[in-house]
């Protein structure tokens, strides 16, 4: 008996041991395009339903290996370098084969300075629920240089100024990616509020090379009486920010140039009234007046527990123009589009994250039933049109 217990132990052991995960970590830094032979940090997590740290190690000479790690069982690992103060992430499929497993990730430098490789839009929505303003805030960047950019010291994002009549402030990031060839995800970010500088958060992602999309979505009370927000242009910009009204019969002026007309003009493509500003750094305030607010008994600022969320960000085109007009316009391009593969899966990958967000922020919203129905309704139908879409 006791030989049998032995031999089963040994038998356990062996068939744990050949389940074991053996990881080859290395780095490239594309930035001086060499390998990298340093790393501030490895980690490596088991996404699960919780992030669960497995191992981690400090002031690693490169290449590293980490053995014997629990097999993944259907939960994938991801593997983290930090370089310059930034992590920068590989996720391992959990049907990856053999015990060994080589994993390469780039790290580029870090620069604190926002350099002409970087290219910013800025555009923000305006919504009127009953008793709230909220504005959505998108920074779309598009870094083509070779340096990740983050702010100064231990500041490590980009900075967004907020005043401090905004409520319930929310924001998300995308994960960055050079080149769209997988779906579009977001992360929840928790903005932080800078001690030494009053009105300013940190959003902590930082901007490395490809394309990065941030939105803050924050609230003010609001009852059509002229209300004041100011904004602040932080970094350099490639094009005019635009104002997009979603409320109707609201007007806006410009405090600091009223003589400027900001008439706000119907866009077909987007579906909503606009106003460009003029491309300058800096502060400005807009007075906000009147509008019809949208059908509600009231809106999150009155219940502090809870909070509105922020829409999932995607390209302007798609983001805020009606479905009709982009099904027309990837069908008048089919041939077009179908030369750039790429660029079609990013497009239809932020839509479907953006209609799939909204379906989960609408529960958030005390909205009558029937209002929820209707809305519920048309967010589902463009889902399935979107399905159907990229089955074309």
């Amino acid at each position: 008996m006791i030989k049998i217990v032995k031999s089963l132990t040994l038998l356990c052991l062996i068939v744990n041991q050949l389940s074991a995960i053996d990881l080859k970590i290395s780095a490239s830094n594309k930035t001086l395009n060499a390998p990298s032979r340093y790393a501030e940090k490895i980690t490596v997590i088991k996404l699960s339903d919780t992030m669960q740290m497995v191992s981690t190690k400090t002031d690693v000479a490169l290449p590293f290996m980490i053995n014997n790690l629990p097999a993944m069982e259907n939960a994938p690992y991801m593997v983290q370098i930090t370089h310059n103060g930034v992590n920068y992430n590989k996720v391992i499929p959990p049907n990856t084969p053999g015990n060994l497993i080589d994993i390469n990730i780039d790290v580029y430098d870090t620069t604190n300075t926002f350099s002409q490789d970087i290219n910013l839009e800025k555009f923000i929505e305006i919504y009127y629920y009953k008793d709230v303003l909220a504005t959505d805030i998108t920074h779309h960047f598009t870094n083509t240089g070779r340096y990740t950019f983050t702010e100064r010291g231990s500041r490590n994002g980009i900075l967004m100024y907020i005043p401090k009549e905004g409520k319930n402030l929310e924001a998300l990031a995308t994960i960055e990616t050079m080149h769209g060839q997988s779906d579009i995800k977001t992360l929840k970010l928790n903005p932080q509020p800078l001690p030494d500088r009053p009105e300013y958060y940190v959003l902590e992602q930082p901007v490395k090379p490809g394309e990065k999309y941030y939105q803050a979505r924050l609230n003010y009370r609001y009852d059509g009486k002229p209300l004041e927000i100011t904004f602040e242009n932080i970094y350099p910009m490639t094009t005019k920010p635009m104002i997009i009204l979603h409320s109707k019969n609201m007007t806006v002026t410009w405090k600091e140039n009223p003589a400027w007309d900001t008439k706000a003009v119907f866009n077909d493509n987007i579906g909503a009234e606009i106003i460009t500003l003029p491309n300058k750094p800096g502060k400005f305030t807009l007075i906000f007046t009147g509008g019809i607010p949208e059908q509600g008994e009231g809106s999150n600022m009155q219940k502090g527990n809870q909070s509105i969320g922020a829409s999932s960000p995607i390209s302007m085109y798609t983001k805020i123009g009606g479905l009709a007009a982009f099904i027309i316009s990837l069908l008048a391009f089919f041939y077009y589009i179908k030369g750039r593969p790429v660029w079609l899966q990013m497009i239809q990958a932020k839509n479907k994250s953006r209609i799939a967000f909204e379906l989960q922020h609408l529960k958030s919203l005390n909205l009558t039933p029937e209002v929820m129905q209707k809305k519920e309704k048309i967010l589902n139908e463009k889902m399935e049109a979107m399905d159907k879409l990229i089955k074309l």
